[in-house]
């Protein structure tokens, strides 16, 4: 009888360390901003899982015709953020899904049919307003031409 109830204490002690045998579960965050092209997107989500979150990723693709690109994601105090760089990011459907797997192996996805039906969002095209910040264009003026700028305190440049 003794064997029996050291085997029981045993498992009992040391249960936690087993594998939990849940998957992680997902709170997507759902974004409040538009998506231009050439721009970053940042996804978040919640994870929670008994066990300690290894690997956490955010697979993405622009188009139907291509497979799915994966970033890393980053916790930060109580979410993962991944985040799809402005130089992939193009106009139209974006469709994405995020995994994790915990430490014991224990995987899932959300939405849970992962690549098969994933969730969507629209890239827009930002707006040209006519100027390009990087190479503006010179403004030819007369001589004799003011410039005043304001501010806090106003300041005149003469031509």
């Amino acid at each position: 009888m003794k064997p029996i109830c050291r085997l029981i204490s045993f498992l009992l002690y040391f249960s936690p360390l087993l594998a939990d045998g849940q998957a992680p579960t997902f709170m997507p965050i759902e974004p409040n901003e538009d998506f231009y092209s050439g721009s970053n997107i940042a996804l978040e989500v919640y994870i929670s899982d008994q066990s300690s979150i290894k690997d956490a990723l955010l697979f993405y693709r622009f188009s139907s015709e291509e497979s799915f690109s994966s970033v890393p994601m980053e916790k930060d105090l109580y979410y993962y953020t991944g985040v799809i760089s402005g130089i992939n990011v193009v106009p139209g459907k974006m469709e994405y899904y995020f995994f994790a797997r915990d430490e014991h192996g224990n995987q899932s996805m959300w939405p849970s049919e992962g690549e098969e039906l994933p969730e969507n969002l629209s890239v827009i095209t930002p707006k040209n307003f006519g100027f390009n910040m990087l190479t503006p264009k010179p403004i030819k003026m007369d001589k004799g031409t003011t410039l005043t700028f304001s501010g806090r305190s106003k300041m005149g440049l003469k031509l």
